[in-house]
């Protein structure tokens, strides 16, 4: 019983013992101890930093170090939330950062990390302090808009190319960037492209790559040149290069079609390309210069006399093309300012007209008679300044429809050529008062005809028209009408209506009938209808007063004239006719 009592007093004094030992303090940690503790807090204190959380998106992670890396922003964020839903300027999809705006938050640093934000498409991060981009902002290349206006920025990182995807891009009022990548020519869905306010120097022949571009802004900037890829740019709507100390723009320009607006003022241009001028004269393009500045109408056409020029190596005209003023040139008369104001080359081989003869807009005067000619270019349509156009003894089968812009014609002269037919625009030109077709192939003519009611001289002889159209009527201007050596057997009663005319020649036709709608032509003074088919002439002839030569000589006319046209002193008849139709 004292062995058992014993045994329980030393087990109890054994627990007593064991409970002192634990109640002890623990013994402190050593210095090494202490920094082991703060590099892995985890170890001591059992807080789980969200760096080392696999719960934590790499995109907070992103943020996070943009947040830390500058001391001093305005972001408000909390850091606590991972979520980051609270986050003011953070929008995410699917737990994925799509847009982040943090303008005006007082950045300085744009940390590399910004490229772990894959899914981001919408990146603003203007009016801050950031005086560099990381290279890692081409991993971002789901990246649609891009901001990066007032900043400190230097440079645009070549990087830059690899977003592909990238719609808009901002990079105005940086004030030092003095040039762009050559890589940007990637950006092949680039659609807004702000630079202006800044130091550039120039800009990469690349950028006419960019040929979804539709507005492109580089005004306040130090650019003295453009190159001319920017003509490549066939969707530009914009083109802002105001207050730049630009010397010269390219002629490219103007292939710009779909250009709205054009600006360059406060440049150190005097003069800018003609190709440039047309967009505005064709009314597409508003451009925006100084008053100082004027159209080089000069170089325009001496280009276009060049390819004149060189499509014609057989010409003999014999100009100095080193005279590129040509005032030497023969044939060519010149403005004041030196544009071409005439021209006239009459046998000198030029068998081919370019297209580029439509670039000599503001001439008055075109000859090109006795050439050999083949045909006529539709850009002969925008000399609309032409109010003499002679094409002459040529070889032309055709003339084109564009004819009809030269709405200031008065004299058009075609004879002597290889025509069939006429284009209906012909009756816009209404300004015509001589048209000469003679010695063609013609077989009929518009009704548009009718429309040149100012016209004064039509001459139509030496061709094969068998009809003319009743709309001739309508041409109450006329006073000389020459339808000879052609195939007609009748014409129009209309022609009654073309009471100022004095001269209609229709000898040598196949006329059988007269209308006698001609004895209203109350100020013909000569009519000639000889060697045709007809029996007899209608009595209203007979009250022409002022009628000086009525020759029917070479008819088949039938023993009686009526009386009163034999008693005309005008009447002409051959020999043989005299004692047998008129019974004197």
């Amino acid at each position: 019983m004292k062995n058992k009592l014993f045994i329980l007093i030393m087990f109890v004094c054994s627990l007593i013992l064991l409970n002192l030992a634990c109640s002890k303090d623990v013994t402190p940690p050593t210095p090494e101890e202490k920094e082991e503790e703060k590099e892995n807090p985890d170890n001591s204190g059992g807080m789980v930093d969200p760096n080392q959380d696999p719960m934590v998106s790499t995109d907070y992670l992103a943020l996070k170090a943009l947040y830390e890396a500058n001391t001093n922003n305005a972001l408000g964020w909390n850091l606590d939330d991972t979520t980051m839903q609270s986050w003011k300027g953070v929008e995410q999809e699917n737990k994925k950062v799509i847009r982040l705006d943090v303008k005006d938050k007082g950045l300085e640093i744009l940390v590399p990390e910004i490229g772990d934000l894959e899914k981001l498409t919408f990146l603003d991060i203007g009016i801050n302090s950031i005086s560099e981009i990381p290279a890692e902002i081409g991993k971002l290349t789901e990246l649609e808009e891009l901001h990066l206006e007032s900043n400190s920025l230097i440079a645009i990182p070549s990087e830059i190319g690899l977003l592909t995807q990238l719609k808009e891009f901002y990079v105005q009022a940086n004030n030092s960037i003095r040039n762009l990548p050559p890589e940007i020519e990637a950006l092949e869905q680039l659609r807004v492209f702000n630079l202006y306010g800044n130091a550039l120097e120039s800009l990469p022949n690349e950028i006419g790559k960019l040929e979804s571009l539709q507005m492109l802004s580089v005004y306040g900037n130090k650019l003295t040149e453009i190159p001319s890829e920017i003509g490549n740019l066939s969707e530009l709507k914009v083109l802002n290069l105001n207050d730049n100390p630009l010397l010269s723009l390219p002629e490219e320009i103007g292939n710009l079609l779909n250009l709205n607006v054009l600006n360059i003022e406060n440049a150190d241009l005097i003069k800018i390309p003609q190709e440039i001028c047309n967009l505005e004269e064709d009314g597409t393009t508003t451009i925006n210069k100084d008053a100082r500045v004027q159209c080089d109408l000069a170089r325009y056409h001496h280009k276009a006399l060049i390819a004149l020029y060189e499509a014609n190596p057989s010409n003999t005209i014999g100009w100095d093309l080193t005279d590129t003023s040509m005032q030497s040139w023969g044939g060519v008369s010149l403005f004041p300012d030196g544009s071409v104001s005439q021209l006239e080359l009459f046998a000198h081989q030029f068998k081919v007209l370019p297209k580029e003869i439509g670039n000599l807009k503001g001439i008055s005067l075109l000859s090109m008679k006795s050439n050999g000619i083949t045909s006529v270019p539709n850009e002969i349509g925008k000399l609309t300044s032409l109010t003499s156009l002679n094409m002459a003894f040529n070889d032309i089968e055709e003339i084109p429809s564009a004819l009809g812009n030269l709405i200031n014609l008065t004299e058009l002269t075609l004879d002597f050529n290889s025509l069939q037919n006429l284009p209906i625009q012909i009756g816009n030109l209404n300004n015509l008062v001589v048209l000469l077709l003679s010695n063609n192939s013609l077989s009929e003519l518009p009704n548009s005809i009718g429309q040149l009611t100012n016209l004064q001289q039509l001459s139509l002889e030496f061709n094969d028209l068998e009809v003319v159209p009743p709309t001739m009527g309508n041409m109450t201007a006329l006073k000389r009408l020459h339808l000879f050596q052609n195939r007609l057997t009748s014409i129009p009663v209309s022609i009654g209506n073309l009471n100022e005319i004095t001269f209609l020649s229709l000898e040598n036709n196949i006329l059988q009938v007269l209308p006698a709608s001609l004895g209203m032509l109350t100020n013909l003074e000569i009519l000639d209808v000889s060697n045709n088919e007809l029996n007899t002439a209608p009595k209203e002839i007979a009250e022409l007063s002022n009628l000086t030569l009525f020759d029917i000589a070479d008819n088949p006319l039938a023993d009686d004239l009526p009386g009163e046209i034999c008693q005309l002193n005008a009447l002409s008849l051959d020999s043989e006719q005299d004692m047998r139709v008129c019974k004197f």
